[in-house]
Protein backbone atom coordinates (compact mmCIF):
# COMPACT_ATOMS: atom_id res chain seq x y z
CA UNK A 1 0.00 0.00 0.00
CA UNK A 2 3.11 2.42 1.00
CA UNK A 3 4.48 1.96 -2.75
CA UNK A 4 1.09 2.60 -4.28
CA UNK A 5 0.62 5.80 -2.31
CA UNK A 6 4.33 6.90 -3.62
CA UNK A 7 3.67 5.85 -6.95
CA UNK A 8 0.40 7.35 -7.25
CA UNK A 9 2.25 10.59 -5.96
CA UNK A 10 5.13 10.17 -8.49
CA UNK A 11 2.59 10.19 -11.19
CA UNK A 12 0.13 13.12 -9.95
CA UNK A 13 3.50 15.26 -9.72
CA UNK A 14 4.97 14.44 -13.09
CA UNK A 15 1.75 14.76 -15.14
CA UNK A 16 1.80 18.62 -13.05
CA UNK A 17 5.60 19.42 -14.06
CA UNK A 18 4.84 17.86 -17.72
CA UNK A 19 1.83 19.49 -18.61
CA UNK A 20 3.79 23.20 -16.72
CA UNK A 21 6.70 22.44 -19.27
CA UNK A 22 5.07 21.67 -22.44
CA UNK A 23 2.83 24.92 -22.03
CA UNK A 24 5.55 26.71 -22.31
CA UNK A 25 7.23 26.13 -25.65
CA UNK A 26 4.43 26.85 -28.76
CA UNK A 27 2.91 24.11 -30.29
CA UNK A 28 5.09 23.98 -33.41
CA UNK A 29 8.05 24.61 -31.73
CA UNK A 30 7.69 21.38 -29.39
CA UNK A 31 11.25 21.06 -28.58
CA UNK A 32 12.31 18.21 -26.27
CA UNK A 33 13.23 19.87 -22.74
CA UNK A 34 14.68 19.10 -20.06
CA UNK A 35 14.37 18.18 -16.39
CA UNK A 36 16.59 17.57 -13.29
CA UNK A 37 15.47 15.12 -11.07
CA UNK A 38 17.57 15.22 -7.97
CA UNK A 39 16.91 12.40 -5.33
CA UNK A 40 18.52 12.72 -1.61
CA UNK A 41 18.33 10.08 1.23
CA UNK A 42 19.71 11.98 3.73
CA UNK A 43 17.61 10.36 6.66
CA UNK A 44 16.22 6.78 5.40
CA UNK A 45 17.22 4.75 2.03
CA UNK A 46 13.63 4.71 0.66
CA UNK A 47 13.75 2.11 -1.64
CA UNK A 48 11.51 4.04 -3.97
CA UNK A 49 13.94 6.37 -4.81
CA UNK A 50 15.50 4.36 -7.77
CA UNK A 51 11.69 3.26 -9.17
CA UNK A 52 11.04 7.16 -9.17
CA UNK A 53 14.12 7.62 -10.81
CA UNK A 54 13.65 5.14 -13.38
CA UNK A 55 10.01 5.94 -13.97
CA UNK A 56 10.52 9.67 -14.29
CA UNK A 57 13.32 9.29 -17.24
CA UNK A 58 11.05 6.36 -19.33
CA UNK A 59 7.62 8.29 -18.94
CA UNK A 60 10.20 11.18 -20.28
CA UNK A 61 11.22 9.85 -23.39
CA UNK A 62 7.30 8.90 -24.90
CA UNK A 63 6.48 12.28 -22.85
CA UNK A 64 8.87 14.78 -25.02
CA UNK A 65 11.34 15.89 -22.36
CA UNK A 66 15.05 14.10 -21.23
CA UNK A 67 15.53 13.58 -17.37
CA UNK A 68 18.90 14.04 -15.86
CA UNK A 69 19.41 12.62 -12.72
CA UNK A 70 22.51 11.96 -10.11
CA UNK A 71 21.45 8.91 -8.37
CA UNK A 72 21.70 11.05 -5.40
CA UNK A 73 20.21 7.72 -2.94
CA UNK A 74 23.00 6.05 -4.07
CA UNK A 75 25.58 7.82 -2.54
CA UNK A 76 26.51 8.28 1.43
CA UNK A 77 24.36 11.09 2.49
CA UNK A 78 26.95 12.79 4.52
CA UNK A 79 29.28 13.22 1.14
CA UNK A 80 26.94 14.07 -1.13
CA UNK A 81 28.73 16.78 -3.70
CA UNK A 82 26.68 19.30 -5.10
CA UNK A 83 29.39 21.43 -6.72
CA UNK A 84 27.85 20.88 -10.11
CA UNK A 85 25.12 22.15 -9.37
CA UNK A 86 25.74 26.15 -10.43
CA UNK A 87 23.67 28.48 -11.38
CA UNK A 88 24.42 28.20 -15.24
CA UNK A 89 24.49 24.14 -15.03
CA UNK A 90 20.53 24.60 -13.32
CA UNK A 91 19.64 27.08 -16.36
CA UNK A 92 20.01 24.69 -18.93
CA UNK A 93 17.02 22.89 -17.97
CA UNK A 94 13.01 23.66 -18.48
CA UNK A 95 11.93 21.84 -14.77
CA UNK A 96 13.25 20.99 -11.44
CA UNK A 97 12.41 18.13 -9.30
CA UNK A 98 13.13 16.98 -6.29
CA UNK A 99 12.25 13.91 -4.69
CA UNK A 100 14.54 14.13 -0.90
CA UNK A 101 14.41 13.35 3.01
CA UNK A 102 16.68 15.35 4.88
CA UNK A 103 18.26 18.37 3.90
CA UNK A 104 20.67 18.79 0.78
CA UNK A 105 24.18 19.86 1.36
CA UNK A 106 23.42 23.31 -0.84
CA UNK A 107 25.36 26.53 -0.51
CA UNK A 108 23.65 29.36 0.49
CA UNK A 109 24.49 30.42 -3.29
CA UNK A 110 23.23 27.36 -4.77
CA UNK A 111 19.96 27.52 -2.73
CA UNK A 112 19.37 31.10 -4.16
CA UNK A 113 19.69 30.03 -7.75
CA UNK A 114 17.31 27.35 -6.98
CA UNK A 115 14.70 30.22 -5.73
CA UNK A 116 15.93 32.54 -9.08
CA UNK A 117 15.62 29.76 -10.94
CA UNK A 118 11.85 29.36 -10.06
CA UNK A 119 10.82 33.19 -10.04
CA UNK A 120 12.44 33.02 -13.52
CA UNK A 121 8.96 31.10 -14.68
CA UNK A 122 11.09 27.97 -14.24
CA UNK A 123 8.69 24.84 -13.01
CA UNK A 124 9.53 23.01 -9.87
CA UNK A 125 7.73 20.03 -8.13
CA UNK A 126 8.73 18.55 -4.55
CA UNK A 127 8.09 14.99 -4.00
CA UNK A 128 7.54 13.65 -0.44
CA UNK A 129 7.14 9.82 0.73
CA UNK A 130 5.79 8.88 3.98
CA UNK A 131 6.05 5.76 5.80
Amino acid sequence: MKHMRIVVTVGLALSMLAGAIQAQAPPAAQARKKVLFLTHAGLYKHTSLGPAEDAVTEWGKTSGFDVTTVQGYKQDSRNLDMSFLTPEYLNSFDGLMLFTNGNLPFTPAQRQSIVDFVRKDRKSTRLNSSH
